[in-house]
């Protein structure tokens, strides 16, 4: 995400652009939500005018263009609502709200610690009843919800990967 000058090359000749990157080095989580806004703006400067879709993948609530922006410290809500704007320049963007958590049968990422823990301990903690919920995506599904709303035909839009 750092080499610019190669996103705007890739974003100019391409029919449009899903942007999936982002660096989840915790310790590090402004600067990389900082090198996330800086590819949605070289995105957006490259299809301007373009009538080309821009989707972008992040986490956070989910509302619409309508809504106002999320009240949430993440550094990362720069990017989305600049990946909204761009609709105003002629690109067709939209925002995926992607589940927090994504798994399959390896070992990666959260939910993988998670059961690591369970069987090392024996035990499942919870917070209160045991009734809250917390959204999840299965890696090989998630790239249906990448496609934007309508098909490729909305503008300045936000979806969501829901479990149906």
């Amino acid at each position: 995400m750092e080499d610019l000058d190669s996103l705007r090359t890739g974003a100019a000749e391409s029919e449009g652009v899903i942007h999936l990157a982002f660096n989840h080095d915790f310790t590090q989580h402004e600067a990389a939500a900082r090198a996330e806004l800086r590819a949605i703006e070289t995105f957006g400067d490259a299809l301007e005018g373009s009538d080309r879709p821009l989707v972008i993948a992040t986490g956070g609530p989910v509302g619409s263009e309508q809504d106002a922006p999320p009240a949430s410290a993440s550094p990362r809500n720069a990017g989305a609502q600049a990946a909204l704007t761009l609709a105003e320049r002629g690109v067709r963007s939209s925002i995926v709200r992607l589940a927090p958590t994504v798994h399959d049968q390896s070992k990666r990422g959260l939910v993988g610690q998670l059961v690591d823990i369970v069987r090392e301990k024996g035990v499942s903690g919870y917070l209160g009843d045991g009734s809250n919920r917390w959204p999840s995506v299965v890696h090989r599904t998630r790239c249906r919800a990448l496609v934007p709303p309508g098909g490729g035909e909305g503008t300045g839009g936000i979806g969501a990967a829901r479990r149906r």
